[in-house]
């Protein structure tokens, strides 16, 4: 009887997420160590073939706020000072129908890890041992548009 073989994304990712778990297990195991962040976009990087990358700018329609799920920690700046910082999640995306197509070409497609609004409590509260049903790729919709820097300004200049 042959075993079924995982998939190439399930072989790159699975990796990934038990790193995360066992970063979590070490040094996030408090409830607040894991944090929701709240956006309407963000971005990834759009390559187009034989072009230089393009970023893009993806959310839900109509503006609808998400949030991604994240960790964080105290940390000391190179500046002696401290704050926050903070680290969004991600899950494999190669099979996705809409992030697959971010990322340079033969690199592991990646995505922010969206959570459901009923999702919110569940990821702040359940026991890391659990933490691993919530890192899947979230199908709900999405929608990206071209969302190039500006230039940079010349500096020293009046006009």
């Amino acid at each position: 009887q042959a075993s079924a073989q995982p998939s190439l994304a399930e072989r790159v990712s699975r990796p990934k997420t038990r790193a995360i778990l066992g970063l979590m297990r070490l040094n996030f195991l408090s409830v607040g160590q894991r944090c929701i962040i709240p956006c309407e976009y963000f971005y990834e990087p759009y390559y187009q073939a034989g072009v230089r990358a393009v970023r893009w700018r993806i959310g839900r329609p109509g503006n609808v706020p998400m949030g991604i799920a994240g960790i964080y920690r105290r940390s000391s700046f190179s500046d002696g000072t401290q704050g926050w910082s903070f680290a969004m999640l991600t899950v494999n995306a190669d099979d996705h129908p809409f992030m697959s197509r971010f990322h340079a070409p033969g690199d592991e497609k990646r995505m922010v890890l969206i959570l459901d609004a009923e999702q919110y409590g569940p990821w702040l509260q359940s026991d890391v041992d659990h933490a691993h049903k919530f890192f899947q790729q979230w199908h709900g919709e999405l929608q990206g548009e071209p969302a190039p820097l500006a230039p940079p300004r010349a500096t020293g200049e009046l006009f």
